[in-house]
């Protein structure tokens, strides 16, 4: 599949690495599919495009590379 975006043009993305959130992300219920798409090889984090509006992405990392010791914390 073909994704439209305004910071890479057009990106070419196999159909099983869309992400889909059936109720969008917080403030975008209308954007409910997305890619990961890598900044660069020796980038620390990746890009979370939006495949439904070309302008929307959003910089997400691996926390432990900046925290080593980071842990999500558990809400049982």
């Amino acid at each position: 599949m073909w994704i439209q975006t305004t910071r890479f043009g057009d990106v070419e993305v196999d159909d099983q690495r869309v992400l889909r959130f059936p109720k969008g992300l917080l403030g975008f219920p209308s954007c409910k599919h997305y890619v990961l798409l890598e900044a660069g090889e020796d980038a620390y984090f990746w890009w979370l495009q939006s495949a439904d509006r070309p302008a929307q992405a959003y910089d997400v990392n691996d926390p432990t590379l900046l925290v080593p010791h980071y842990r999500v914390p558990n809400r049982e």
